[in-house]
């Protein structure tokens, strides 16, 4: 049997970590050649909530840069971060933490009333 509580804390942990590789990307927006990375949280063989980090390969776009020089120009590769997108993943890690935080409450209260009834 899956024990919730060890279940919501392990979903508290995946989500924490979704939501750093989303802020970290957002940091990274406007760094030059950036890649942007992706947390997908899956089940493992034990039903635990389980994050796999990617990295997109996905250009960015390129922007020309001045060099000094008259008509010349280089050009350069910007991040391939879509704020939108990770607006969105930081939205759904945010509700699978509240999720498991009603796991844990809704434990924490079942467990209160057993104690309630035995004493």
């Amino acid at each position: 049997m899956v024990d919730p509580l060890h279940s919501a804390i392990a979903g508290i942990v995946a989500h924490a970590e979704k939501t750093a590789v989303a802020a970290h990307n957002i940091a990274n927006i406007n760094t030059a050649g950036f890649k942007r990375s992706q947390a997908v949280i899956e089940s493992d063989m034990a039903g635990q909530p389980d994050v796999t980090v990617t990295q997109s390969d996905d250009p960015g776009p390129m922007i020309s840069v001045p060099e000094g020089l008259p008509g010349g120009a280089e050009f350069v590769e910007m991040s391939n971060v879509n704020l939108a997108e990770e607006l969105v993943q930081i939205q759904i890690a945010k509700h699978g933490y509240a999720a498991s935080v009603s796991v844990i409450s809704a434990q924490d209260q079942m467990t209160g009333t057993i104690l309630d009834i035995i004493v």
